[in-house]
């Protein structure tokens, strides 16, 4: 591996450990409390650990006791996605984003934040909606100041529905998250040749964003835990060769 990407890797490696601890840390401190919160933190643990189903549950159970917990809300969007649940995911998306479309949550494994409407963004392209994704994403570039996934998602549709011009636009943004930094590199080709862009089949649309989606799976009794990195495919991790590019 060449220096440069060694150091690269390495760095972004600390800085998501650190950030994993940190998350960890906070979660650990009311893991037995009988409340909300407390539902919220085994949420947050079930959820660094692939444990989708039993996050998805614990957050439900933190709304059942405080509906106005935004962060339950937005959280459990993220874990029926990771879970394989598209349509409880766009419902659960509709209910943050028409109560709080201004609010972001920050990410279990980073300091990146993703808003209300970022996540009603990708529940849409769960649900082969990518016009509507469009939309919300928009919003959320607009809305959002912390947001850090908008702007990737939507070069990637701008890509995939045939608008480079467009992807090439957010190239700023997307180059700001160490989540497209494959992404980044392509459009830094079509900032030379448009053409250099690549295209994308309407199938691999999920599997774009879920290469990207919030949070990284963890090693569970040091064994991978599955996850759904890649859309339909059940294993450890994904790459960029798992998309279906032409």
């Amino acid at each position: 591996m060449p220096r440069d990407k060694q150091t690269s890797e390495t760095e972004l490696a600390n800085s998501l450990s650190k950030s994993l601890r940190e998350s960890l840390d906070e979660a650990s401190k009311k893991l037995n409390d009988d409340s909300a919160e407390g539902a919220l933190a085994r949420g947050k643990v079930f959820q660094m650990a692939s444990y989708f189903k039993e996050a998805a549950q614990s957050y439900s159970d933190a709304l059942a006791q405080d509906n106005n917990l935004d962060e339950a809300a937005a959280r459990l969007v993220v874990v029926q996605l990771k879970g394989r649940q598209p349509e409880k995911a766009l419902s659960s998306a509709m209910n943050i984003a028409a109560r709080k479309p201004g609010f972001e949550v920050k990410e279990l494994s980073s300091n990146q934040y993703a808003s209300a409407m970022t996540l009603l963004g990708d529940a849409l392209v769960h649900n082969n909606r990518p016009t509507d994704a469009i939309e919300a994403y928009k919003v959320a570039r607009t809305e959002s100041k912390r947001d850090a996934f908008a702007a990737g998602r939507l070069a990637q549709l701008f890509i995939a529905t045939g608008e480079p011009k467009k992807a090439l636009e957010q190239a700023r943004g997307v180059a700001a998250n160490p989540r497209f930094r494959d992404l980044s590199r392509v459009l830094a080709l079509g900032e030379k040749n448009a053409a250099l862009l690549p295209t994308f089949r309407t199938g691999s649309l999920i599997d774009m964003v879920a290469l990207s989606d919030h949070g990284r799976p963890l090693f569970v009794d040091g064994t991978a835990r599955s996850a759904t990195l890649a859309w339909g495919d059940d294993q450890w991790c994904a790459d960029i060769a798992d998309l279906d590019i032409k």
